[in-house]
């Protein structure tokens, strides 16, 4: 673990290397310190393209997506917002289903996001 702790380490302080250090983030991280990292990554202005291609990715990997969705809805960075969208599809597996409550955050918050970029993606979701 040192050496993927480490080697975590210095992808992190690597701009470019964004994408690379969330694909190892999503291995070595829980969800609250992921939720944390995006946070960072977004208020240094990194989650660009291939960054958030790699969030996407580290959320489907993530064991607790719920509590990763709550932390990250109310963001004002609708790329946060966005990550959090991924993780409340991917909270409504198969195995745990569309719950009143999730479904209710789709239609109430995410649907009605004020950005395109949270709004557009959520309303085709479509849960059974």
């Amino acid at each position: 673990m040192a050496v993927g702790e480490g080697l975590l380490a210095v992808l992190k302080a690597d701009d470019l290397a964004v994408p690379q250090y969330l694909g190892l983030a999503a291995r070595l991280l829980g969800w609250r310190e992921l939720g944390q990292a995006l946070v960072e990554l977004g208020r240094r202005d990194l989650l660009h393209h291939d960054a958030m291609v790699a969030a996407m990715a580290a959320v489907h990997g993530c064991v607790h997506p719920s509590p990763l969705e709550e932390a990250l809805r109310g963001s004002g960075d609708p790329r946060l917002r966005r990550i959090a969208l991924e993780a409340l599809v991917q909270a409504a597996s198969p195995k745990n289903g569309w719950t009143a409550d999730r479904r209710a955050l789709l239609e109430e918050r995410y649907r009605k996001d004020r950005s395109p970029a949270v709004a557009g993606p959520a309303s085709f979701v479509t849960p059974p």
